[in-house]
């Protein structure tokens, strides 16, 4: 009986592995090639703690586009580039506070434009940015938690694209609890019908040494 349980415990723990070590698609924006008609005022912090932002992608984007954020319109002095940034990286854009205003901001080194989530605040008036609820999943090799997904377009209007891929992050206000990465969840795995063949050892031998 011991044997077809553990088997099959082992199965599921492998398959579970095997759906959580595939990477989240991209998140399209839908309408690509027309600008996003979705205006974003604002973003509002959820939860008290962190902000915390995953980077999610650059699509093909050859400029350097260099993210940063303000909480009620103070700069929070961290920054991403798109160009150096890898897949799945964490970065920790400071405290926040549930109800805090957070509005980021698009630099491109290439072309000296700053793009606004606001397009009234844009030269070209145009949305030059992509938002969306995310389930969670794995970006890269990192567990992203349920978050916001948010992606930029850094050309203007008149010669952009509009695909909204050029800087990808994904969004979460608050404390993260810290989650193993796959290669651990691969070792924990494999470590488990070890611990119940040892646990099964012990309960055997006091029986065999009575006998």
């Amino acid at each position: 009986m011991l044997k077809p349980t553990l088997a099959s415990t082992l199965a599921s723990l492998l398959l579970a592995l095997s759906f959580s070590n595939a990477n989240a698609d991209v998140i399209p924006y839908p309408n690509s090639g027309t600008e996003n008609p979705a205006v974003v005022g604002s973003f509002f912090a959820l939860n008290t703690g962190s902000l915390n932002i995953w980077f999610g992608g650059k699509g093909g984007a050859s400029f350097t586009d260099i993210l940063t954020a303000s909480v009620n319109g103070v700069d929070t002095g961290v920054s991403l580039n798109n160009q150096t940034a890898t897949l799945g990286q964490y970065f920790n854009f400071g405290s926040v506070t549930a109800g805090d205003i957070v509005t980021f901001t698009l630099t491109v080194f290439n072309t000296g434009d700053v793009w606004s989530q606001n397009p009234a605040l844009n030269p070209d008036s145009a949305n030059h940015i992509y938002t969306t609820a995310f389930s969670g999943g794995v970006i890269g090799s990192t567990f992203v938690p349920a978050s916001t997904y948010i992606a930029f377009e850094d050309l203007p209007k008149d010669v952009a694209d509009f695909n909204y891929l050029d800087l990808q992050i994904y969004a979460k206000s608050g404390v993260v609890a810290a989650i193993p990465e796959p290669s651990t969840w691969a070792m924990m795995i494999l470590g488990f019908p070890g611990v119940g063949f040892m646990a099964y050892r012990r309960k055997s031998k006091p029986a065999l040494m009575a006998a």
